[in-house]
């Protein structure tokens, strides 16, 4: 864990996109969502991912600058643009209509890598052979702790990035609704203790259940319950992009797994009262 009074420095990969809600553009995308949070936790945060040449592009590096999140990982591709996801919120749950091809489809290896403690990552990822690949080249080169958000969007391909992603990863975070779908894609039973079993480097399961509270377990077979927080929801997306930031930061910072799991929820709770999944609301034209 930490060894001197620096920073910690994460590193987190992945997608950027414009959420479009009805009426109003958002900067979004999980990896964003994470490295923003770990910044404004104290974090030297960088952002490795590609954006395109316009609008949206400036409007992300400039939600990105404005929470000090490093842009030295950024990349640029001069033919696809920045991501887009069209939020559908006529149902119970979100929709998500991922557009494409765009910029973080096409995400490189970079030459190098700063020095960093944690490397956290998702399963979008794995819709682009081309990002895939960079992800599963670096992951066996990257930081020891590394941190993988299930996050299934159908019917976006996910198994090649849970697979390969599970193989290196110290800590998972999934949904309780993900659990089945997951376990019975890489054919385990159900059951965090599953996981920790089948996944050798894995020292933490994290199953977020929503309203209903959280989860934690560790190789070590203790189990850490939080209930749900009450609050006023304005917009659950990016909520457990919150919570996964805040479990990185607590464990990674040597809480114990009921602080660690409290302070998850509660930087989740704080994202849940406002729009997008940023720790404040950034709306574009």
């Amino acid at each position: 864990m930490i060894s001197s009074t620096a920073a910690p420095r994460a590193i987190s990969f992945g997608e950027v996109v414009i959420d479009e809600f009805p009426g109003e553009r958002v900067v979004a995308g999980s990896p964003l969502h994470v490295a923003v949070h770990l910044a404004a936790l104290g974090w030297d945060a960088y952002l490795l991912t590609r954006l395109g040449v316009d609008e949206d592009a400036a409007a992300a590096r400039a939600v990105l600058e404005e929470w000090g999140v490093d842009t030295a990982l950024v990349q640029t591709h001069s033919a696809l643009p920045t991501g887009r996801v069209t939020v559908d919120m006529s149902g119970a749950d979100h929709g998500f209509i991922i557009h494409g091809p765009a910029a973080w489809d096409d995400i490189h290896i970079p030459h190098e890598l700063p020095d960093h403690d944690v490397f956290c990552y998702a399963t979008l990822a794995g819709r682009s052979q081309r990002s895939l690949a960079s992800l599963l080249h670096l992951l066996p080169r990257v930081a020891a702790f590394k941190a993988l958000d299930v996050n299934l969007r159908p019917p976006e391909p996910f198994v090649n990035a849970l697979t390969g992603g599970l193989g290196h990863a110290t800590l998972v975070k999934m949904g309780v609704d993900e659990l089945p779908v997951v376990a019975e894609r890489i054919g385990v039973d159900p059951a965090p203790g599953s996981f920790l079993e089948a996944f050798p480097h894995l020292e933490w399961f994290s199953l977020s259940k929503g309203a209903h509270g959280a989860e934690l377990h560790s190789r070590r077979g203790e189990v850490w319950s939080s209930p749900g927080r009450h609050v006023d929801v304005v917009d659950s997306v990016g909520a457990g992009d919150a919570f996964f930031a805040g479990l990185v930061d607590a464990l990674y910072r040597g809480l114990d797994g009921g602080d660690a799991l409290e302070a998850a929820q509660e930087n989740a709770a704080a994202t849940i009262g406002r729009r997008g999944g940023l720790p404040v609301r950034n709306v574009l034209p």
